[in-house]
């Protein structure tokens, strides 16, 4: 009976130890997850903060454009008055400050 004892005692005790393993386990396992998950919105928010910059380049490069077509378009006006009306053409400073 004490053998007995001594036996079921030892059983419960491994059952014991392997049920904490399992738990430390899992433990670690939702913390892998978790991690893995940060990781993931970190890098999300990383990519939309690169998406916001590169189109706000975009908007600023077409910006550029848009304006450097208003020069065009002025000065290509400017030559037809003076081809019409022998008009002076002004000084490329004056273009290019007060074009836009």
């Amino acid at each position: 009976a004490e053998e007995e004892a001594r036996r079921r005692e030892a059983k419960m005790h491994a059952e014991r130890v392997k049920a904490e393993k399992e738990l430390e386990a899992a433990a670690r396992s939702r913390a892998d997850a978790m991690a893995s998950e940060l990781r993931i919105k970190e890098h999300s928010v990383e990519l939309e903060r690169q998406q916001l910059e590169l189109e706000r380049l975009r908007a600023e490069e077409q910006e550029k454009l848009r304006r450097l077509k208003n020069r065009e378009v002025w000065f290509s006006h400017l030559k037809e008055q003076r081809r019409h009306h022998e008009l002076p053409l002004p000084s490329l400073f004056y273009v290019f400050t007060h074009a836009t």
